[in-house]
C-alpha cells in the first residue's frame, strides 16, 4: 500500500476530521466492479481499502471525499430530482468516469475515469455542471490526491 494513504488520513484528522470510516473491504470493491464492469487501478484500490471516503465530512476547503458505496458514474449523478430540477448540460460529457468526490456542497465534483484494465491511468476531471464541460486536472488518481496533499488548493 502506497504511504500516501496513511498521510491523507493523518491530514483529514489534522484538519479535525476526526472520524474518518475504516477502509472498504475486498468484497466491497470487487461489488462496485462488478456492478459497473469496471477494474479500479492499484492506487484507487489501496486509497480505497485505507479510506472510504470523509464519511460526510469537509474538509478545510469544503472538500467532501466520498465512500465506494457512493461513488457512481458522472451521467448517474448529473440528474434531476424532486429539488433540483435543473438540466445538466454536460452531464454525458465524461463517459466512463465515476464521481468520487465534491467540493462545496456540489458546486462542482471530482470524477475519475474507468476501464476494465486495472493498469490504466484514470485521469481525474472536474465536472462542472455547465455547458462547458470541466477540465482534466491530473492524468491519474495518484496524481490528484498528491496535489491534494501537498496543497488543496491545487486541486480547486
Amino acid at each position: 500500500m502506497h504511504l500516501i494513504w496513511n498521510k491523507i488520513i493523518t491530514f483529514w484528522h489534522q484538519s479535525g476530521m476526526e472520524k474518518i470510516p475504516p477502509g472498504a473491504t475486498d468484497e466491497c470493491i470487487e461489488a462496485f466492479e462488478l456492478r459497473y464492469q469496471v477494474k479500479l487501478p492499484l492506487d484507487l484500490r489501496d486509497y480505497f481499502k485505507a479510506a472510504n471516503g470523509t464519511g460526510g465530512l469537509w474538509d478545510q476547503n469544503f472538500n467532501c471525499f466520498w465512500s465506494i458505496e457512493q461513488v457512481k458514474p458522472v451521467h448517474l449523478e448529473l440528474v434531476p430530482n424532486s429539488i433540483n430540477q435543473y438540466h445538466y448540460p454536460d452531464q454525458f460529457s465524461y463517459p466512463n468516469s465515476f464521481v468520487f468526490a465534491d467540493h462545496c456542497i456540489s458546486c462542482w465534483l471530482y470524477a475519475v475515469r474507468l476501464t476494465e484494465d486495472p493498469l490504466q491511468m484514470a485521469p481525474v476531471y472536474r465536472v462542472t455542471g455547465d455547458t462547458t464541460p470541466g477540465e482534466k486536472l491530473s492524468e491519474s488518481f495518484l496524481d490528484f490526491m498528491q496535489r491534494y496533499l501537498e496543497n488543496p488548493d491545487l486541486i480547486l
